[in-house]
C-alpha cells in the first residue's frame, strides 16, 4: 500500500506538472488573443475615423457637385437665351442696330472769371449728390461748380485764355 500511495504520489506530481504546463500555455494564448483583440480595437477606430472622414468628403463633393449642376442650368438658360436672340437677328437680315450718341462739344461757362466747358466725352445727364443735372444746370449751380473744379472733376476742363496781339516767342 506504500508503494501505491508512492505511485500515486508521483502520478498526481506528473499530473500536476502537466496542468502547470498547460497553464502556462494557456496564459500565453490568452496574453496573444488579448494582443490580437487590442489591435482589431485599435483597427476598428481608425476604419471609423476614415469612415467619418470619407463621409465629409462625399458631403463636401456633394455640395460642389450641386453648385456645379446650378451654374450648368444657368449656362444652358443663358444660352438658350443668345440662341433666341442669335434666330431674331438673323431673322431681321442680320442687322443690329446700335444706339450711340452723337458727339457734341461740352457746355462753355464762366467761373470766377475763368473759361471752362465740359469735356467733349462727358456725358448730357450726369449723376451729382444723388440727383441727375444736365451740363447746363450743373454750370448754373456755383456749389456744384466748386465741388467739381476745386475737386479736379475729368468732366470740366479749363479753356484756355487766347494771347493778346499775337504770339510772344
Amino acid at each position: 500500500m506504500a508503494k501505491d500511495n508512492e505511485n500515486r504520489e508521483v502520478a498526481l506530481e506528473e499530473r500536476e506538472a502537466l496542468l502547470e504546463g498547460r497553464a502556462s500555455e494557456l496564459s500565453a494564448r490568452e496574453a496573444a488573443a488579448d494582443r490580437k483583440e487590442s489591435d482589431l480595437s485599435d483597427m476598428a477606430v481608425e476604419l471609423d475615423q476614415r469612415e467619418k472622414a470619407l463621409n465629409q468628403r462625399e458631403l463636401a463633393l456633394n455640395e460642389r457637385e450641386k453648385a456645379l449642376n446650378q451654374r450648368e442650368q444657368a449656362l444652358d438658360e443663358r444660352e438658350k437665351a443668345l440662341t433666341k436672340l442669335e434666330a431674331t437677328l438673323e431673322a431681321a437680315g442680320g442687322k443690329r442696330v446700335l444706339q450711340v450718341e452723337e458727339k457734341r462739344a461740352g457746355h462753355a461757362f464762366s467761373f470766377r472769371g475763368r473759361q471752362y466747358q465740359f469735356a467733349d466725352d462727358a456725358p448730357s445727364q450726369i449723376l451729382f449728390g444723388g440727383q441727375r443735372y444736365t451740363q447746363e444746370e450743373l454750370a448754373a449751380d456755383e456749389e456744384a461748380l466748386v465741388q467739381l473744379i476745386g475737386g479736379g472733376s475729368a468732366l470740366i476742363v479749363a479753356i484756355p485764355l487766347a494771347p493778346e496781339g499775337g504770339t510772344s516767342d
